[in-house]
C-alpha cells in the first residue's frame, strides 16, 4: 500500500471523502496506509472501506444499509433505533433517505437533534420496547448490552459485531473473534447469523434476533 499510485489513490479518497470520514479517521487511515500505526494483522474499519473503494465496491455501511432494506420493511410502520452510530450516523442517514423512521445514539455523535442523540446504550435503556427494531454496525462494548436488552424485552435486532473481541459484561475477554461471536450467539437460542459478502476477502456477519 506504499507505492506512488496507492498514495495518489489515498489522497483522492481523502479529498473526495466518499465515506464521510472525520478528521481523526482520516489521520488514522493515512497512518495505516503508510504502515506507521499498524499494531497487528487486523485491518481497521477505515482501511477495509478504503480497500473496498479501491475495488469500486460499496462500503460496509452501504452494504449493511442495502441488506437492511429488505428485513426492515416489516418494521417500517414504527421507529428503528441505531446503537453506536459513530460520529456522523452514516447508516441512520442512509436509512432515513430510504424512507425509514430512524433514531441514532452514540456518545461520540457530532450532530445533535431529537433523532440524533449523544447517548450511550445501557442494559435498561429507557423505552426500548417502543422501537420496532434495533440495528448496529460494530457497536463495540455495547454489543452484548444490545443483545441482552433486546432478547429480554423481545425487540428484534440486526447487529454486526466487531471483527475483534470486546470485553464481556463480566470483564472476560475472549481470545479469538470466533469465540466472542459464539458467546454472543449463545446468549439466546433464537439468534442466528447471516453473512453479507463484501468482496472475496471481507464479509459482514449479521447477528439476527426476531422473536
Amino acid at each position: 500500500m506504499e507505492s506512488k499510485e496507492h498514495i495518489m489513490d489515498l489522497e483522492k479518497y481523502l479529498k473526495d471523502n466518499p465515506d464521510d470520514l472525520t478528521m481523526q479517521q482520516k489521520v488514522k487511515l493515512r497512518r495505516e496506509v503508510h504502515a506507521e500505526a499498524r499494531e497487528s494483522g487486523v485491518l481497521s474499519d477505515e482501511m477495509v472501506d478504503y480497500r473496498l473503494w479501491l475495488e469500486k465496491l460499496p462500503s460496509r455501511c452501504e452494504s449493511f444499509a442495502d441488506y437492511l432494506s429488505g428485513p426492515l420493511m416489516r418494521y417500517a410502520g414504527g421507529t428503528i433505533l441505531e446503537v453506536g452510530c459513530g460520529p456522523r450516523a452514516r447508516l441512520a442517514r442512509s436509512l432515513l433517505d430510504r424512507g425509514y423512521n430512524v433514531e441514532a445514539i452514540d456518545p461520540k455523535l457530532e450532530m445533535r437533534s431529537r433523532i440524533f442523540r449523544r447517548e450511550s446504550f445501557t442494559i435498561d435503556y429507557p423505552h426500548l420496547d417502543s422501537f420496532q427494531a434495533v440495528i448496529a454496525l460494530e457497536p463495540c462494548e455495547a454489543t452484548e448490552l444490545v443483545i441482552r436488552a433486546c432478547t429480554q424485552q423481545k425487540v428484534p435486532f440486526f447487529v454486526v459485531p466487531c471483527g475483534s473481541p470486546h470485553p464481556r459484561i463480566d470483564g472476560t475477554l475472549d481470545k479469538t473473534t470466533a469465540e466472542w461471536w459464539a458467546y454472543l450467539m449463545n446468549l439466546n437460542s433464537k439468534i442466528r447469523i447471516s453473512p453479507i459478502e463484501l468482496d472475496k476477502e471481507f464479509d459482514l456477519p449479521v447477528l439476527i434476533y426476531q422473536p
